[in-house]
């Protein structure tokens, strides 16, 4: 019996689930957890991780420690005596070595900060990759909004036709109507079906578009809610431009690899400098020809101390030959550097005719919406007018039908303009705020 209620209360549960309402922003929300090709990104900023702690570590001294254990057979020089020697013997040599660059023409300052701003660079990209995909949710959410709504409009025109259909049959019947009527009332309800299957299909692929963008179960059934259309005069645009430099992701990518672009130019002119190090080393080992008085091998701790030695000092490295390979490589990372400052130049243009067309759009479609809403009120009204003039015999049919399809397309456009409204505010907002949520 327990059994039989937890499946039944699983099952309610997992319906509950399928049959959930979604806003855009749940989308959004859940289409950054799942989507793979998204966090698969993110490994990149990891990786870029451990290439930044790799230049840290190099500002550490280069210390090793080396052990070797050898046998000589046959001639071989006798380490104690330096005699020539055919006798088998073994030995063993340990030492420390350190060394640390004194100067190197801040190479590694800049290689660490090489490494530091690309590592801010692929943060910032991911920022973008991030408000890429909420756009492709936002688009598919609002296309799926707008056929859905136009499926439930040509699914109302289905019903008003299918109800003339059925009032001019019952005319015919009493003699108030023609058979042309009645033909003419089949061919708009036919027509009405089609749009309605119609709209449908399109609803139903772009559930599937939603479903593959967010990563959501194919077999789960998603509902969406409505948007809310914010109030236009809330949207500040004054200084769009200075915060769209300030904000957006991708200037800031685009400004950081130009900043790591400066510091690979002087990495590359480090490496024609001198270099200066210093270097401590510790040695000692032991050797089974090394004996005492009596011929025996002196002991490993005896040998470990008595054969010590330590070097120490400093080191000057010059580069000569390798000195052209090296100035090809500044001058490429020069022309990388030129590169990357005319692509910086030449995106701040970009956006800013964007900019300047997102804020003009932005104001035509607010009007757009209004006028619309407005026509959509009115031709409400005069359908509303041609319903009751037919049903006295005021109109003709074709009138009618015609009211009729103008208030359909009426409230068509008022949905189209609506959602396009609402694409341009998340865009001004973005631009504004470098986010779409």
């Amino acid at each position: 019996m327990i059994y039989r209620i937890f499946t039944i209360m699983l099952l309610i549960s997992n319906f509950t689930f399928a049959q959930k309402t979604m806003t855009y922003e749940q989308c959004i929300n859940y289409a950054k957890k799942h989507n793979l090709n998204f966090n698969k990104s993110k490994i990149d900023i990891t990786k870029k991780k451990l290439d930044y702690t790799n230049e840290l570590i190099n500002f550490l001294p280069d210390v090793n420690i080396r052990s070797q254990y050898e046998i000589n057979k046959g001639k071989s020089v006798d380490p104690e005596t330096n005699d020539i020697t055919t006798n088998e013997y073994f030995r063993n040599n340990y030492s420390i070595n350190s060394s640390v660059y004194i100067f190197n023409g801040f190479l590694n300052h800049n290689r660490l900060s090489f490494q530091k701003y690309l590592l801010k660079a692929e943060k910032s990209n991911i920022q973008k990759l991030e408000n890429d995909l909420s756009f492709s949710v936002i688009e598919v959410y609002g296309e799926l909004l707008l056929n859905i709504g136009l499926e439930k409009i040509h699914k109302e025109q289905y019903e008003i036709s299918a109800k003339e259909l059925l009032k001019k049959e019952q005319m015919y019947k009493f003699g108030k109507a023609a058979k042309t009527d009645i033909y003419e009332s089949r061919a708009r309800l036919a027509s009405d079906k089609y749009q309605k299957i119609y709209y449908s299909g399109l609803a139903e692929l772009s559930k599937l578009k939603l479903k593959q963008i967010m990563h959501y179960p194919i077999d789960s059934v998603i509902h969406i809610q409505d948007i809310n259309i914010g109030n236009q005069s809330n949207i500040d645009t004054v200084n769009m431009y200075e915060k769209a430099m300030q904000n957006l992701p991708e200037i800031k990518t685009i400004n950081n690899r130009l900043e790591a672009a400066k510091r690979k130019v002087r990495i590359e002119t480090a490496s024609l400098m001198p270099s200066l190090s210093a270097f401590y080393n510790v040695n000692t080992g032991y050797y089974e020809t090394t004996r005492d008085k009596t011929g025996k091998t002196i002991a490993f701790s005896d040998q470990f101390s008595d054969n010590k030695n330590t070097s120490y000092g400093l080191s000057l490295r010059i580069p000569i030959t390798g000195i052209l390979g090296s100035r090809n490589r500044l001058k490429r990372a020069k022309f990388e550097y030129h590169q990357e400052k005319m692509n910086f130049e030449n995106r701040k243009r970009e956006i800013e005719y964007e900019l300047l067309e997102a804020k003009q759009t932005l104001i035509s479609s607010n009007q757009e919406y209004i006028s619309m809403k407005d026509y959509s009120q009115t031709q409400e009204l005069a359908f509303q007018a041609a319903q009751k003039k037919i049903d006295n015999g005021m109109i003709s049919m074709m009138d009618y039908y015609e009211s009729k399809n103008k208030f359909a397309k009426a409230k068509s456009d008022e949905l189209r303009t609506m959602i396009q409204l609402f694409l341009k505010q998340v865009t001004v907002r973005y631009y504004l705020t470098g986010k779409v949520l």
